[in-house]
């Protein structure tokens, strides 16, 4: 709500009508004025008119002239707002991606419509297809969203952010290479001689593997395969990417006959949780069990010590999908519209020690 009807403040936009009646002219002389054609008039009508402009402040109307015209100039943006989070948070994936979303959305002089949680937590395609916006960039925080499917069938220009899963036809899309981001990590862990190493996943671990949290599942897994140290039981979860099942997988960890003398964490947040979770159980990270996170989230209140992390380049990720709509709107092939951002970085803390036990 906006206020009441007694005390809301209201913006009431000069129309055209306004202006030509304050300048005394006819509206079409007006509108073939403001189209350019001023020799329409004589010079002195010229002067009213654009004394007119200027006393009442008028401005075209844009959204009018964008539904004319059949381009707004303005992209839907549908992803979690920066307000959703968490205050400790102070560079998070989604500020990253705003991030790259925003600089070329300012390379190409286009505005940007934000939607509200309403929208961003819906189910319905409606919002997206009233008219304000040429394109949308949509982050699908689960494996699936119906209405990508409604969206692209509709005819609007749609990228996905980190879903490349049935995607529907016509639909862009820009990923990380979750193979990469496995293979940083379980590289890392290699190199310091550890060979049981576990993955705590934030989905469920029941196939098929799905989404981001899945891809890094199925990522791991071919990962230890290929060096035939793979061991189901090292198959562990979360529950969440807020890491809510923490202490149920990190004690069914410490139940094995065998375990695992290094953890590969789905990402910071469940890392986080599993260096609390075992400290309060009298295990020292790195000494006892040495992790490694995902995503290099800046956190005010992250726990000692610094974590040793994947850097997942969400600035790009957003650029990329926003270079990618810009691909759909050019009528390029689909391939060249769906893009895997490579993950390269690995950002060293305190928290991969060398192995203590032999394989």
């Amino acid at each position: 709500m906006l206020g009441t009807e007694e005390t809301k403040r209201v913006f009431k936009k000069a129309s055209l009508r306004d202006v030509a009646k304050a300048a005394n002219v006819s509206v079409t002389t007006m509108s073939h004025y403001l189209s350019g054609r001023s020799g329409i008039c004589s010079a002195e009508t010229g002067r009213r008119i654009q004394g007119a402009l200027e006393r009442l402040h008028y401005v075209p109307n844009s959204l009018e002239r964008g539904l004319r015209s059949g381009r707004t100039q303005c992209l839907g943006i549908c992803m979690t707002h920066l307000k959703d989070i968490a205050v400790d948070e102070r560079d998070s994936f989604v500020t990253r991606a705003w991030r790259g979303i925003g600089k070329v959305s300012d390379e190409y002089e286009l505005s940007l419509l934000q939607y509200p949680v309403t929208v961003r937590e819906g189910t319905d395609a409606a919002p997206f297809l009233d008219g304000r916006i040429d394109g949308l960039v949509m982050s699908v925080l689960s494996y699936r969203d119906a209405r990508l499917d409604k969206i692209v069938a509709a005819g609007l220009p749609c990228v996905a952010i980190d879903c490349i899963e049935d995607l529907p036809p016509n639909c862009g899309a820009a990923w990380a290479d979750e193979s990469m981001t496995a293979n940083l990590a379980l590289n890392r862990l290699w190199s310091a001689g550890h060979r049981r190493i576990a993955f705590i996943a934030a989905s469920s671990l029941v196939p098929p593997y799905v989404g981001i949290s899945g891809r890094r599942i199925v990522a791991y897994i071919q990962w230890m395969s290929a060096r035939s140290v793979y061991m189901p039981e090292y198959l562990l979860s979360a529950q969440a990417w807020e890491g809510n099942g923490v202490e149920g997988a990190i004690t069914e960890m410490l139940a094995l006959p065998r375990r695992p003398t290094a953890l590969f964490c789905a990402n910071d947040r469940i890392a986080w949780r599993v260096i609390e979770a075992l400290s309060a159980k009298g295990f020292d990270v790195p000494g006892d069990f040495s992790v490694v996170g995902v995503d290099n989230l800046i956190l005010s209140n992250a726990p000692a010590p610094r974590l040793t992390t994947v850097d997942v380049p969400a600035d790009v990720i957003g650029e990329q999908a926003m270079r990618a709509l810009m691909k759909l709107f050019s009528n390029a092939p689909i391939e060249e519209c769906r893009i895997c951002v490579p993950v390269t970085n690995l950002v060293e803390g305190d928290t991969v020690a060398l192995a203590r036990e032999p394989y």
